[in-house]
């Protein structure tokens, strides 16, 4: 997850730091032959032109200074900068070189969803567009997407913490546990023994506690006791809007904010301590008694880690993961809710 606001000092008052999750450009294509090189997306078709984000595309998490406001704006100049020296999209900048979100891309998927992506640039020249950030929703990863709109000037409408963040579990839930019980998520400690839907024992290899979400941060997602079936969950279980829960029936993992608008489910307004908890291999763990995913080292799960955490987890889990069940697509997942309604919410 971004991490919360920080203050720094510098000559004539304070400057606020944030962290923005920024893609490198080669992770992204187009079939427009101007690329990606303006300075307002003119050079898009509506309805025609496509973009593509790499599988496996990961971001790196960029500190800002940013002396106006708590929103990653065009135009800023040397109001909004680089914190230390950082490399973009394989080119070296110096700590205080601008940075802005020179244009919006609002993307579609094959199903109608549509997703944010501001298009970074970097020191004083507008064309030179160094990497992309995903705003809110993330959108499939090597799928072509159409472009339906783009924006020039479009300023005080995206947060430095709404850049895209990786799911996990409302500290509060409880994990089942071999020996402890239900646990909470925020209690685990590396070396405990969860049990999985199996009932088999998995060791937790490493615990990240994300910052709490803020009213500025996608809402966590909660699932009210019994909306998934009788016991389940036990409780009110929090989980962050692409966390995935496991449906039997189906054999598959879907993101808790696909079925929020069903019956007992809803994104809600509130902070959320976050904890992920990382096991050698992806595996379904029983939170309030529902089959819920460890954590999965996907493209923007991983973007939003620091470096070294992110070393870390490809140590214990390897470059080369088997998800635990089936990830469920866009129009399997518009079934399935379609599917939820029709039979009460049960899993």
């Amino acid at each position: 997850m971004p991490r919360a606001p920080g203050r720094a000092r510098r000559r004539g008052g304070f400057m606020a730091v944030f962290t923005l999750n920024i893609f490198d450009l080669a992770q992204i294509a187009t079939d427009d032959p101007d690329g990606f090189a303006n300075n307002g997306g003119y050079q898009f078709t509506w309805g025609v032109s496509t973009v593509t984000i790499a599988p496996g595309a990961v971001a790196q998490p960029v500190a800002v200074n940013d002396s106006a406001d708590g929103f990653f704006d065009v135009d800023a100049g040397p109001g909004q900068a680089l914190v230390a020296d950082t490399v973009i999209d394989g080119a070296p900048y110096a700590a205080g070189t601008g940075v802005e979100a020179e244009y919006v891309i609002v993307v579609q998927d094959s199903s109608g969803a549509r997703y944010d992506l501001q298009m970074v640039s970097v020191g004083a020249d507008a064309y030179n567009i160094a990497g992309f950030v995903i705003q809110g929703a993330v959108p499939p990863f090597g799928d072509a997407l159409t472009v339906v709109q783009t924006f020039d000037m479009r300023n005080g409408v995206y947060s430095y913490p709404s850049s895209a963040a990786p799911p996990c579990f409302g500290a509060q839930v409880r994990i089942a546990t071999a020996g402890r019980g239900w646990v909470p998520a925020g209690r685990l400690l590396p070396g405990d023994r969860l049990c999985d839907a199996e009932g088999r024992a998995v060791r937790l290899e490493l615990v990240l506690r994300a910052a709490r979400a803020s009213a500025n941060t996608p809402r966590p997602v909660r699932i009210r006791p019994g909306a998934l079936g009788p016991g389940l969950p036990l409780r009110d279980l929090w989980l962050s809007p692409q966390h995935r829960v496991f449906h039997a029936a189906l054999g598959a993992l879907v993101p808790a904010r696909a079925l929020t608008g069903l019956r007992g489910i809803s994104e809600v307004r509130c902070p959320v301590a976050y904890v992920h908890l990382v096991t050698r291999a992806h595996c379904l763990l029983l939170a309030e008694a529902v089959a819920c995913e460890s954590f999965w080292p996907g493209g923007w799960a991983m973007a939003g880690l620091p470096p070294n955490i992110r070393r870390r987890v490809r140590q214990i889990m390897g470059r080369r993961v088997t998800p635990a069940a089936r990830l469920l697509d866009k129009r399997a997942r518009a079934s399935y809710c379609h599917a939820c309604r029709v039979a009460g919410n049960r899993l």
